[in-house]
C-alpha cells in the first residue's frame, strides 16, 4: 500500500512545491510592501475592525497579509489543487485505463481505492504544513510581532477546507468514473462557496444561509484571529471522511469503464476522410474546430453557469445590501478591498467588479483558455499526435486551437456581460450597457493574453503541465503584482509588469472601456500566438 501512494505523490511533488512557494512568494512581497503603508489608519481603527481586516490583536499590521495571502489566496489555491487530486487519482487514472492496469495485480479494489484516499490527505497535509513552515520563514526578514496569530491554526483549518473540497472531487470520481465530471462540481463547491459565503453574511435575511455553506466552516470563524472552532472543523473532517467513504463504496460496486471515453485524436480518426474528401463516418467533412470545442464543453457549461447565476444574482441583492455595503466602504480602509480586486464598493460598478470581475470571471476565462492549450499538450505527451497529424498538418492543428481559445474565452466574456446586464436591470442599477460591454471587452482580452502564454508553453514543450503551470503561474503572479504595487504608491509604475494593470486599473466597467490598454493585452495574445506556430512546426515531437 505504500508504495502505491507513493506511486501516485511522485508526480504531484512538482505541484505541491509550486502551490507552497508561489504563496510563500506573494507573503514576502505583501509584507515588503506593508513596511511602506501608512499605519495611521490602522492604529485609529476599533479592534472589531482590525479583526474585519484580519489583524489579531497585539499583532503588527504586517501580518495582515497572512490573512490576505495565506488565509484567502492560499486556501483558494490548496483547494483548488485538492480538486485536482481528488479528481485524478481515480477517474483520472481510469480515464487514462491506468487504473485497470493496478487492479490487474493481485489488489483488492477497496485497497486500491483506500490508497487514492491516502494520497489525496497527504498532499493535503504537506501543502497545510508547507505553509504554516513558509508563514513564519516570511516573518524572519522582518521586524514583525505575530501577537496572538493563531498559524497553526490556520493551517489546520485550511487543510480541513482543501481536504473537504478534494473529498468531493474523490467521492464523485470514484462513483462515476468521470473525471470532467468531478472536476466541475468540486469547482463549483469550491467557487460558489467561497461566494456565498462572502456575499450572504452582507444581507441580514440572508445571513442565516450561511452556516449551511461549507465555504463557511472554514472563512467564518476567522481562524487567525480566534483560533480553531472545534465544530467547525469537526464538520469538514466528518465530511471529508463520508465523502470518501462513500466514494471507495460505490468504487468498490460498480462497473470500471472498460472503454476510455475518446480523445480528440481517437474521434479524428474514426472521421479520417477519404480520398473523396468526406468522412468514412456520415459523408461530411470533420470539423477540427467543434471536436477541439467539444472537449471544453463540460468546463464550459461550468462556467457558463456559475457566472450567469453570480451575474444576475448579484444585481437584486445588491439593491438590499446596498446600506450595509456602504457603510463597510467608509469604514475600511480602501487597500483592503485592493488586496481583494475591488475599489469603491459603494457604487454598483465597485460593488459587481469586486465580486465578479476582481477574480471570479479573470479566473473563468483563462481556466477555459488555459485547459485548451493543456489539451493539445496533452495529446503529444500522450502519444496520439500521430493519428491527430494524419489528417491535418502542425500548422492547422495550431491554429485550431488559437480559434478554440478565442471562442471559449470570448464566450465566456460575453456570457459574463450579458448575465451582468441582466442582474442590473433587475436591480434598477446604474449600469450603462456601455460600460458593461467595456468590462466584457477587457475581460476577454485579458484571458487571450493569459490563454496564449499557455499554448506558447505546450508549443514549447509539448506537455500538459507545463502549459497549465505556464497559464496560472502567468495569472496568478500578475494579479500577486497588480495587488502589491496598489497597496503602496510608490510602486505604482511597477504595475505596468502585470496583465492585470491593463485589465483593470482604468475601471472600465465604471468608464467604460480603454481601448489603448485593451490593444497591449491583444498584441501581447497575438505575439505569443504568432511565436508558438514556427516552435510547434519546427520542433521534434513526442513520438
Amino acid at each position: 500500500m505504500t508504495t502505491l501512494w507513493l506511486r501516485d505523490l511522485r508526480p504531484r511533488i512538482v505541484g505541491i512545491v509550486a502551490v507552497v512557494t508561489s504563496i510563500f512568494v506573494f507573503t514576502l512581497i505583501a509584507m515588503w510592501m506593508s513596511q511602506s503603508m501608512d499605519k495611521s489608519i490602522y492604529e485609529a481603527l476599533p479592534e472589531a475592525m482590525l479583526t474585519m481586516t484580519g489583524v489579531p490583536s497585539g499583532a503588527s499590521i504586517e501580518v495582515m497579509a497572512y490573512s490576505q495571502m495565506i488565509a484567502f489566496l492560499g486556501a483558494l489555491t490548496a483547494a483548488g489543487y485538492a480538486v485536482a487530486v481528488g479528481t485524478g487519482v481515480v477517474a483520472g487514472q481510469e480515464r487514462a485505463r491506468l487504473l485497470q492496469v493496478t487492479l490487474a495485480q493481485p489488489l483488492s479494489r477497496s485497497r486500491v481505492a483506500a490508497t487514492k484516499a491516502v494520497t489525496l490527505v497527504v498532499v493535503v497535509a504537506i501543502i497545510s504544513a508547507g505553509l504554516w513552515a513558509t508563514s513564519l520563514l516570511a516573518a524572519a526578514p522582518f521586524d514583525i510581532r505575530l501577537g496572538d496569530s493563531h498559524l497553526v491554526a490556520l493551517a489546520v483549518a485550511l487543510g480541513a477546507n482543501a481536504l473537504f473540497c478534494g473529498a468531493v472531487a474523490f467521492a464523485i470520481g470514484a462513483a462515476t468514473g468521470n473525471p470532467s465530471l468531478a472536476g466541475n462540481v468540486a469547482s463549483i463547491v469550491v467557487v460558489v462557496g467561497w461566494l456565498l459565503a462572502g456575499l450572504l453574511p452582507s444581507w441580514s435575511k440572508t445571513a442565516d444561509f450561511v452556516d449551511y455553506i461549507p465555504w463557511s466552516w472554514y472563512s467564518k470563524p476567522q481562524v487567525l484571529v480566534n483560533g480553531l472552532d472545534g465544530g467547525r472543523l469537526a464538520l469538514l473532517l466528518g465530511g471529508s471522511a463520508v465523502l470518501i467513504a462513500v466514494g471507495i463504496a460505490c468504487f468498490v460496486r460498480r462497473d470500471l469503464t472498460t472503454i476510455a471515453p475518446r480523445s480528440l485524436a481517437d474521434r479524428l480518426a474514426a472521421l479520417m476522410p477519404t480520398r473523396s474528401g468526406v468522412s468514412r463516418k456520415n459523408g461530411r467533412t470533420p470539423s477540427l474546430l467543434g471536436l477541439t470545442l467539444s472537449r471544453r464543453g463540460g468546463l464550459l457549461v461550468t462556467v457558463a453557469s456559475i457566472m450567469s447565476g453570480m451575474g444576475i444574482l448579484l444585481g437584486p441583492m445588491y439593491e438590499q445590501m446596498a446600506p450595509q455595503v456602504a457603510s463597510l466602504s467608509t469604514t475600511m480602509p480602501k487597500e483592503i478591498f485592493e488586496m481583494w480586486g475591488a475599489g469603491d464598493m459603494s457604487t454598483p460598478a465597485g460593488f459587481y467588479w469586486g465580486e465578479m470581475f476582481g477574480l471570479l470571471g479573470p479566473a473563468a476565462v483563462i481556466a477555459l483558455g488555459v485547459a485548451v492549450a493543456a489539451g493539445m499538450g496533452a495529446d503529444e505527451q500522450e502519444r496520439r499526435l500521430r493519428s491527430v497529424l494524419a489528417v491535418t498538418t502542425r500548422a492547422r492543428l495550431a491554429a485550431v486551437h488559437v480559434g478554440a481559445q478565442v471562442a471559449l474565452v470570448v464566450g465566456a466574456a460575453a456570457v459574463t456581460g450579458l448575465a451582468l446586464w441582466c442582474g442590473a436591470a433587475l436591480g434598477k442599477l446604474d449600469l450603462p450597457a456601455g460600460n458593461i460591454l467595456g468590462a466584457s471587452v477587457h475581460l476577454a482580452a485579458l484571458g487571450l493574453f493569459v490563454s496564449a502564454t499557455a499554448l506558447l508553453a505546450a508549443a514549447v514543450a509539448g506537455s500538459s503541465s507545463a502549459a497549465t503551470w505556464t497559464g496560472v503561474g502567468v495569472a496568478v503572479i500578475g494579479y500577486g503584482i497588480d495587488v502589491a504595487v496598489k497597496m503602496v504608491s510608490k510602486y505604482a509604475d511597477w504595475g505596468v509588469v502585470s496583465p492585470f494593470h491593463w485589465y483593470g486599473s482604468s475601471q472600465p466597467l465604471a468608464n467604460g472601456a480603454d481601448w489603448a490598454h485593451v490593444a497591449v493585452l491583444v498584441a501581447g495574445a497575438v505575439a505569443f500566438w504568432a511565436a508558438a506556430f514556427p516552435l510547434f512546426q519546427r520542433r521534434d515531437l513526442t513520438a
